[in-house]
């Protein structure tokens, strides 16, 4: 009898062995263990029952390991916890081991049908740093935390970027800049028929990773890693003329994070706890050529920079080439630099 099969088996006979925690299975024998623990975590300043999967295997693949918390829905007992986020470890393992990885943050995965945990609602997994839930003698640095996706939001990542979504999930639970656990009972947090009054829907967009945008001040500062040059150089391929979209990753040196409501008039933003909140990141950021001036400004849940003709040629060559840049403010206006790590 297999460990999935025997865990449903000893689940449906409420095996009073399930109400002791952490539970260890062996997934993959001698090569990956998964780990099942039952703890509380703060979710809108209440306490609320959890299950935290964490994997132990993968890094010997040079593959980040998981950590997947779900929240206890209601009526739930804390033996009646899903096999299938085991079941991903193994997934994930195998898809590893052939050299297919989905340790990228702020990248994505889509499953087929049914979906994950048995359900066609939802469709992928979306990944952010993994962030201390309790004290449970694990090391949390360099783990990913898969966020569950619904239909329409893994659409959204798809052809928009991880980080709107990101956002909308902090604003909805009141945690910035994203809660690193799963509520299966919540609504989707945003729908492809909203995303149809953004400007994104109107405009190329690129997604880059690596590469972040933030607001400092009156500076729009975006950072680009080396490892991001390549894709950036696409961008040669590009008429002059050409608006440049790029969608980027929540920054990790912010301490707020811009959020996109369809309708809103001014622009809204999360942040840290106790934070004063003045070095805000934006999930994408936008060049727009031919302009009589240079100067940038928050649209969205991101940026957008008019530059003229000198300017953008100066800006195009530093994406091109790895090269920093510099606007400076001008008198009310933003300004822009380019840095890369």
């Amino acid at each position: 009898m297999n460990w999935f099969h025997d865990l449903n088996m000893r689940q449906a006979q409420r095996d009073p062995s399930l109400e002791v925690f952490p539970h260890e299975f062996d997934l993959i024998l001698g090569k990956l263990r998964g780990r099942v623990f039952y703890h509380t975590v703060e979710v809108q300043r209440r306490q609320t029952a959890c299950w935290t999967y964490v994997s132990d295997g993968l890094m010997a693949l040079q593959h980040k390991e998981l950590a997947l918390a779900f929240l206890c829905p209601p009526g739930r007992k804390k033996w009646q916890f899903s096999a299938d986020p085991l079941h991903l470890f193994e997934n994930v393992y195998q898809q590893a081991s052939q050299g297919n990885r989905v340790d990228v943050e702020w990248g994505f995965t889509e499953f087929g049908r049914p979906g994950f945990l048995g359900s066609v609602e939802f469709r992928g997994l979306g990944y952010i740093a993994a962030q201390p839930l309790a004290d449970l003698g694990i090391s949390w640095e360099s783990m990913l935390a898969p966020i569950v996706l619904k239909a329409d939001e893994l659409q959204v990542a798809r052809q928009f970027g991880m980080a709107r979504i990101m956002a909308r999930l902090g604003q909805m639970y009141l945690h910035y800049p994203c809660p690193p656990w799963n509520d299966v009972t919540r609504p989707e947090v945003i729908t492809l028929k909203e995303m149809e009054q953004s400007l994104l829907v109107r405009t190329p967009l690129a997604r880059v990773p690596g590469i972040t945008v933030r607001m400092e001040g009156n500076l729009i500062r975006m950072r680009a890693r080396a490892a991001s040059a390549e894709s950036l150089r696409g961008i040669s391929q590009l008429p002059e003329d050409a608006v440049v979209g790029i969608l980027t990753d929540l920054d990790p040196q912010a301490n707020a994070c811009l959020v996109w409501t369809p309708g809103s008039a001014q622009p809204t933003a999360i942040s840290a706890p106790g934070s004063d909140g003045k070095i805000l990141s934006g999930a994408f950021a936008l060049f727009v050529p031919q302009q009589d001036s240079s100067w940038g400004q928050v649209v969205e849940d991101g940026f957008v920079v008019m530059l003229g003709d000198e300017d953008w040629a100066d800006l195009r060559r530093a994406l091109i080439e790895c090269q920093p840049y510099s606007l400076p403010p001008a008198e009310n206006q933003n300004g822009f630099a380019l840095d890369w790590a």
